[in-house]
């Protein structure tokens, strides 16, 4: 079950005048290689999918840091689907493993950005991404 596959991990929420503070990555996460791979940003825009694809090795983390919106993960061996709602006012970060297809999708109502800090465990390789739509 892909529930039994994903990690989630909550995260501490640090608020005070000059704004926001959430540690995406601490090093001491089950599955984190011995070395590291590679730390981006991702912002979908309103109405907007980011995503649609699955990976052959590289295990990836995720972290919401602004906005609000929904990460659909399926299985593509077994067709089974998960929707996680998640927002930057409850931090969490999500491991998807290998053969999870995950798109991000910003369908909050609010007309925000939604912005993913991510992880993942391997420099980019093209040959690893593979496109694959994961219904609505």
């Amino acid at each position: 079950m892909i529930a039994d596959s994903i990690t989630i991990i909550p995260r501490r929420l640090i608020v005070d005048d000059r704004g926001v503070f959430i540690k995406c990555v601490t090093g001491a996460e089950k599955d984190l290689p011995p070395r590291t791979g590679e730390v981006y940003v991702v912002i979908a825009r309103a109405g907007q999918r980011r995503g649609d694809h699955y990976h052959l090795a590289a295990r990836e983390w995720f972290t919401v840091v602004a906005g609000r919106g929904r990460l659909s993960l399926m299985d593509v061996r077994s067709g089974e689907r998960l929707d996680l709602h998640m927002s930057a006012s409850q931090p969490a970060s999500v491991c998807v493993p290998p053969g999870l297809a995950h798109v991000f999708i910003n369908d909050a109502e609010d007309g925000l950005d939604l912005v993913i800090v991510a992880y993942t465990d391997r420099p980019y390789e093209p040959a690893d991404t593979v496109p694959h739509v994961v219904p609505a």
